[in-house]
């Protein structure tokens, strides 16, 4: 059983860091995913702090 917890906790995932464009201001926000491309997700911008899309890494706002 020791063993197990031990393996868990020495595990670790590598993040992969995504330059994208906010559709809202136009300014460069990076996100950070354990997938080497983002399907489908949502991203807060850090410049504007809006939340948008993320298609196919792809950046889009989101339908009013």
């Amino acid at each position: 059983m020791a063993s197990k917890q031990r393996m868990a906790s020495e595990a670790t995932i590598d993040f992969e860091e995504h330059p994208f464009t906010c559709p809202y201001c136009g300014k460069e926000t990076v996100v950070e995913s354990p997938m080497y491309t983002i399907l489908v997700g949502l991203a807060d911008c850090e410049h504007c702090g809006r939340e948008f899309l993320i298609e196919n890494d792809v950046p889009r706002s989101l339908p009013q």
